[in-house]
């Protein structure tokens, strides 16, 4: 008895795996027109046409593919415009907080090393903040009120 190793029986070349079948590119559209208008999945379709699932789902996917140097639709060239400008945006903010962060870390470094400590050493109670807006001490003042019980 011989024993099947991937296509080819131990010693004899088999064609199992091997058959290749060209198909034309009108009998590829047609499956393809086929299993997205059918209402069946691929691997129906395929089964009624003959021919492999994965075959017919990769002529599927490059049937869906944009050929190099097709120009854009309307649509894709608005959305197209609108990226660039959202990429322009972003990266003019990103640039503003680079600048922000390179400023505080100086005038952080610049504090420190006068001597001036913010932190656990200070405390919140000694430095009350004034407040500018019409009513808003009354408004902090009933906040800080204690509640009955």
């Amino acid at each position: 008895m011989d024993t099947y190793y991937r296509g080819s029986v131990r010693g004899k070349e088999s064609s199992v795996g091997r058959k290749h079948r060209h198909y034309s590119a009108e009998f590829r559209a047609e499956a393809v027109k086929m299993a997205e208008n059918s209402g069946f999945s691929i691997r129906q379709v395929a089964m009624d046409l003959g021919i492999a699932n994965q075959t017919l789902g990769q002529w599927i996917r490059l049937a869906h593919e944009r050929p190099a140097g097709t120009p854009l639709d309307d649509d894709e060239r608005v959305e197209l415009t609108e990226l660039r400008r959202r990429v322009k945006v972003l990266e003019s903010e990103r640039e503003i907080l680079r600048k922000a962060a390179a400023f505080f870390a100086l005038e952080t470094e610049r504090t420190r090393g006068r001597g001036i400590r913010f932190g656990s050493s200070a405390k919140r109670s000694e430095s009350p903040r004034a407040v500018t807006t019409p009513g808003a001490n009354e408004v902090l003042q009933h906040a800080s009120a204690p509640t009955p019980s």
